[in-house]
């Protein structure tokens, strides 16, 4: 609409001192809904987002009710939620109780969710605890997690400790959980050394464990090394440093693997290799791979090839595929390969069952087989024993037989046994 494109930061002053600027006898329902029509048809998309929030602003700062009643007049789900979350945060800090009976006339689900917690989060940065009990007092499901977990994490830029205890002290497990997750998160991004001291003067325990972790992956996005760091002073937490350690990998995989090096823990090392190497694996399963093969030895190789497979066939199946057949050592090809197959069938059952079958006669087509009918056996048995007719290895094919035939006939021994009559060849088989 050849707008000029501004900052966004100045946009959202030019837009507030504009849309403020009109006199209070004018500040009609009628002035708004013009006024947001306007903003409506604005293209340029950061301009929309600030001019919508500083209208949300004067409306909230002068007539708050009148809010709620455009919204209706907002088609797009993200300015629906940009509208409500401003709306409702500045009219929460204003007046609460007002704004928090106002929820009630947002409709039902994601767009209420996102009023009680904007509202609760406005009421929070003044009086957290107040707006804590009335959270736990009046809402359920959804709409008590999300608003706790935002009164914890606005409660945290201001007294962590406090929200932290505040959050153990919640009497239900779902609500310690959303709260405690929230409010350490907040914490260790500021203060993660004094999150972590607090946590370890908690009584030993599945909640220590929880609330330890969130502090830990925190901090790790922020300094990885120095989380490891201490973590591993503490001698009893080695438990969680392996995830630890693959979140520094995801980050500097040379700067990890070198810290790895040097470790004389040799359990912590295997573990928190195998960890980097699945983490590693979701973003660039190729290079992960290749660690793997280069870094790891033994059992734990093989578990950490395994993960790889796992996560790059979920989304890559083929490509995975190609890798795993170069493996030269046995186990670790035959395992990938069993890994990438069942990956494989689950995703997409109809393209790897035309690509088994498409195969020549070799262990590799046997392996696919057998996962293809795996799958088909609980709806198809007929089917999925004319495949298992098609195997090479003799010693699998007999193996699948029996096992499919005896659970057919569980359920349909009638049919296993007119399927079995039919073809003597596999009735052999079994009798061997």
């Amino acid at each position: 609409m050849g707008a000029i494109s501004r900052p966004l930061g100045q946009i959202s002053l030019i837009g507030l001192l504009f849309l403020t600027s009109i006199p209070a006898f004018a500040q009609t329902e009628e002035v708004f809904e013009q006024k947001l029509s306007n903003v409506l048809q604005q293209e340029e998309e950061e301009q929309h987002q600030a001019l919508l929030i500083g209208l949300a602003r004067a409306i909230a700062q002068k007539q708050p009710a009148v809010g709620i009643a455009l919204l209706p007049r907002i088609s797009r789900a993200a300015d629906i939620n940009l509208f409500i979350s401003t709306l409702m945060r500045v009219w929460g800090r204003q007046n609460p109780e007002e704004a928090l009976a106002a929820c009630q006339k947002v409709t039902e689900g994601e767009r209420r969710t996102t009023a009680y917690s904007a509202a609760l989060e406005g009421w929070a940065a003044q009086k957290p605890e107040e707006a804590g009990q009335w959270a736990v007092k009046n809402l359920y499901g959804t709409y008590r997690r999300a608003a706790m977990a935002r009164i914890g994490r606005v409660w945290a830029q201001r007294a962590p400790q406090e929200a932290a205890e505040w959050a153990l002290a919640q009497s239900h497990e779902v609500d310690r959980i959303f709260i405690l997750t929230d409010a350490l998160e907040a914490w260790a991004e500021v203060h993660p050394i004094k999150a972590a001291e607090w946590v370890m003067t908690r009584p030993p325990g599945s909640r220590r464990d929880l609330a330890l972790s969130k502090v830990l992956f925190a901090w790790a996005e922020k300094d990885a090394k120095a989380a490891v760091e201490w973590g591993v002073a503490q001698q009893e937490q080695n438990w969680l440093l392996p995830r630890v350690v693959a979140k520094w990998g995801r980050q500097d995989p040379a700067a990890a693997t070198a810290w790895l090096e040097k470790q004389s823990n040799e359990m912590l090392a295997r573990d928190a290799r195998h960890a980097m190497a699945s983490e590693w694996a979701t973003f660039n399963p190729v290079a992960a791979f290749q660690w793997a093969q280069n870094h790891m030895k033994g059992e734990a190789r093989f578990a950490a090839i395994s993960s790889v497979m796992e996560a790059w066939a979920s989304d890559y199946p083929q490509d995975a595929l190609a890798s795993a057949r170069k493996l030269t050592l046995q186990a670790d090809r035959l395992g990938a390969l069993e890994v990438v197959f069942d990956a494989w069938a689950r995703v997409d059952l109809e393209a790897f069952r035309a690509w088994a079958e498409n195969q020549s006669p070799s262990l590799d087509r046997d392996i696919a087989i057998e996962y293809v009918a795996n799958i088909v056996v609980v709806t198809e048995p007929t089917d999925a024993m004319n495949l298992v007719l098609t195997m090479q290895n003799k010693a699998r094919l007999q193996e699948c037989l029996s096992r499919y035939l005896e659970d057919w006939k569980q359920h349909e021994a009638a049919a296993a046994e007119r399927w079995l009559k039919q073809h003597p060849t596999a009735a052999q088989y079994l009798r061997k």
